[in-house]
């Protein structure tokens, strides 16, 4: 394997992590007062400003301890595994260039050459750097903390890693950086407040500056005086009304506006009457849809013109503005409160009955009471209510709803205009048996179908099984095919009866007969030698089969018999039949003479 070095490998060992060994008399070039420990798993060099992972890539940070060993990839993967480290809360992490590294390495230390009180656990092996070769980009520069020297490798060794992110600043990064960066808070404007720091330092009152490590996250809070207002941050990369956040890398300078804070007045909206509708403003502030039954209220700069809308819902009428406000008009020169009233519009309920029977109609809320004699009844409600009305049979039976509403259970009606409901009470009604007349029905036979109801209405007839049978004008069926027929009969009632339970009759149809009809010859005359066709018609439809009763005159041959040959002179006889099938009988036999000539 290729590898280029700055220095001779002291130290080839496993990347293990050990006590490291610091001679005595040696100076220490990263004490830990280089440092700033975080409390996150995190570390800041406040020379350079960089924030490093305290533990490398593989242990687990465990209340300042790195437990576990180092996790050893090549350099691809620790590219990518930078993507989803997330240590601190941090999520830019990325590997640490050559001169990065170095600037970890403990000179007064070896095995491994850095201060493992800062950075526990670090093997004492090759760690990865982000910074190619530059005579050959294959190959990648890495750190031996064995003896804190580095060199170039190939790509698909198997080394350690340590993350790193720019918290600061190193030699020309991102520029100069100071060690203890000074954060001043200045105050402008003709209110007043205070500004204080997180972490403390900074308390504006009385002291509005202070020094901070470098890297420092550095944030501010506000609290204003009574009758200030914060009015919002300049400078530090802070602006806007909330939170400032300072990241110190260098010194920097914040501006906190306050203003004085001008002088409100609450106005307050009531609704008031038996309506309903919405209220609005302009400049906006108040806000009451229809379903807003408390007081609204907003606060307006005085001197303020503030314009009410009223808006009333379906089924009401808005009747006028009470209160501070004429015409809904508020001058925001004090406290004010207005009233909006809403009145809801009347409309009346007719509920009629119909029928030879006799019920009781009942409305929620209470208004319509129509019982034993009453025909009708009429009462009225506000606009929008909802009416539930409840119909009972006291003879007969409830029949259904009509008008605004319809079915048989619980009328619903929403008052927003003059409603007319109508209530039925009728008889029951049942009908008798199903009789056929004649009693057996054959395919192709029709037969007459009569039932009776109680009513004396006349029912009607429809086929269940359609492909087997079939109702005709003047309640008749006709069999189609010799299997069970069902038929059913129904009475739909009328204002005076309720429909009638359905009835049922099953029938079945018996096999159909057939007859043949006359044979005849195509063409009608036979000469010896001569080769006609035979035709015959069965009144079912089924195909004919014919046979000559006198084969030494004449013969039948082909599909069914159907062509004839002539022999000789003579009489020639034909028979045909028809065998039947699932819906018709065999079909009695038929002959015929037919003349065979020279």
């Amino acid at each position: 394997m290729k590898r280029i070095a700055w220095f001779i490998f002291i130290l080839l060992s496993a990347p293990l992590a050990f006590a490291n060994s610091c001679p005595s008399g040696n100076v220490l070039t990263t004490p830990s007062s280089d440092f700033v420990d975080n409390q996150d798993g995190t570390m800041t060099h406040k020379k350079t400003g960089l924030m490093w992972a305290k533990c490398s890539v593989g242990q687990n940070y465990n209340y300042g301890n790195c437990d576990g060993s180092a996790l050893l990839m090549a350099w691809g993967d620790a590219l990518t595994a930078a993507i989803n480290y997330g240590v601190g809360g941090y999520q830019d992490w990325r590997l640490p260039n050559v001169k990065e590294l170095q600037s970890l390495v403990e000179r007064g230390c070896h095995s491994p050459a850095i201060n493992d009180s800062v950075f526990p656990g670090t093997s004492a092996g090759e760690y990865w750097t982000s910074t190619t070769y530059t005579y050959d980009p294959q190959y990648v520069w890495h750190f031996n903390f064995g003896a804190g020297h580095s060199s170039a490798d190939t790509r698909n060794n198997g080394y350690a890693v340590r993350f790193v992110r720019a918290g600061g600043c190193f030699d020309a990064l991102v520029g100069s950086c100071s060690p203890n960066p000074k954060l001043t808070v200045s105050k402008t404007g003709a209110g007043s407040g205070s500004v204080k720091s997180s972490p403390a330092g900074i308390d504006c009152g009385g002291t509005c500056s202070a020094t901070f490590n470098t890297g420092t996250k550095v944030t501010l809070s506000v609290t204003t005086d009574a009758g200030s207002k914060f009015n919002g941050w300049s400078g530090g990369s802070c602006s806007g009304a909330g939170t400032c956040e300072v990241t110190l890398n260098q010194d920097q300078t914040v501006t906190a506006e306050f203003i004085v804070a001008p002088i409100t007045y609450l106005l307050t909206v009531n609704k008031a009457g038996t309506g309903k509708g919405s209220v609005s403003s302009n400049p906006a502030g108040i806000s009451c849809d229809q379903s807003c039954t408390a007081s609204s209220v907003a606060n307006y700069s005085s001197g303020t013109t503030v314009v009410l809308s009223a808006a009333p819902s379906n089924g009401s009428t808005f009747g006028g503005w009470g209160g501070d406000c004429p015409n809904g008009v508020c001058q925001m020169d004090s406290a004010k409160t207005a009233t909006a009233t809403f009145n809801s519009v009347m409309y009346p309920l007719v509920v009629v009955k119909s029928g030879v029977g006799t019920g009781k109609i009942v409305s929620t809320p209470a208004g319509i009471s129509c019982g034993k004699g009453c025909s009708a009844a009429t009462a009225v409600f506000s606009g929008g209510t909802q009416v539930k009305l409840v119909a009972t049979a006291l003879t007969g039976a409830f029949g259904g709803w009509g008008g605004a509403c319809s079915g048989k259970g619980i009328c619903v009606v929403k008052m927003d205009d003059v409603k007319t409901v109508t209530a039925s009470f009728r008889y029951p009604q049942t009908i008798d048996t199903i009789t056929m007349t004649p009693k057996t029905l054959r395919v192709d036979e029709f037969a007459t179908l009569t039932a009776t109801t109680t009513s004396g209405l006349q029912v009607k007839f429809i086929s269940k099984t359609p492909y087997v049978c079939q109702i005709t004008a003047g309640n008749k069926v006709k069999g189609l095919h010799a299997k069970r027929c069902q038929v059913q009969a129904t009475q739909a009632g009328n204002q005076d009866y309720n429909p009638a339970p359905p009835v049922i009759k099953n029938i079945s149809v018996g096999k159909g007969n057939q007859v043949i009809g006359p044979i005849t010859l195509t063409p009608p005359t036979m000469h010896i030698g001569d080769i006609v066709t035979a035709s015959a018609t069965a009144d079912s439809g089924l195909p004919v089969t014919f046979y000559s009763l006198t084969p030494a005159v004449c013969d039948t041959s082909g599909a069914r018999g159907a062509t004839v040959e002539a022999f000789t002179v003579g009489t020639c006889t034909l028979s045909a039949s028809q065998n039947g099938n699932a819906d018709y009988n065999r079909a009695p036999r038929t002959s015929q003479d037919f003349t065979i000539e020279h």
